[in-house]
């Protein structure tokens, strides 16, 4: 019978297998060295919070609105509006304005319209459109419905 002899594995050499243990010895003293001295702090690197920068856009509240509906009904609405920085005294300007486009607006909906499904999506889009229309596309951004109640 014949022998089998197994592959001859080569043996690394004593330089490979020091190097790599003494790189990660010389980098751990490194790290340490830089932390003791206070040229590196981990603690205020992990404590970092990112900037916050200001925002560049305001809310501006109209006042909260009360319309009769047909059947001795009442739509209780408070609405935001959300505009640049720079344009919040021009949109002050035209609130008076704004809150007439709506009033008007909103006492000619049909009451049974309000049961219907999307209803407040299809009023907030108008009342947006309004808004822009009155003071400008660069003036008013959006519209947030704060309140919307039917009594």
């Amino acid at each position: 019978m014949a022998e089998i002899a197994e592959p001859e594995v080569p043996r690394r050499s004593l330089l490979r297998r020091v190097m790599l243990p003494a790189l990660a010895v010389l980098c751990a003293g490194a790290g340490f060295g830089a932390s003791y001295s206070g040229t590196v702090s981990p603690g205020a690197f992990l404590a970092r919070k990112p900037a916050v920068a200001a925002p560049s856009w305001t809310h501006t509240e109209l006042p909260r609105m009360t319309v009769p509906l047909a059947g001795g009904r009442d739509l209780h609405l408070a609405i935001t509006l959300e505009s640049p920085m720079a344009a919040a005294p021009a949109l002050a300007a035209d609130l008076p304005r704004i809150a007439d486009s709506y009033n008007r607006f909103l006492a000619n909906i049909d009451a049974a319209a309000f049961s219907r499904r999307g209803v407040l999506e299809i009023i907030r889009e108008e009342l947006l459109t309004r808004a822009q229309a009155i003071s400008g596309a660069a003036v008013v951004e959006d519209i947030l419905i704060t309140e919307f109640a039917i009594q």
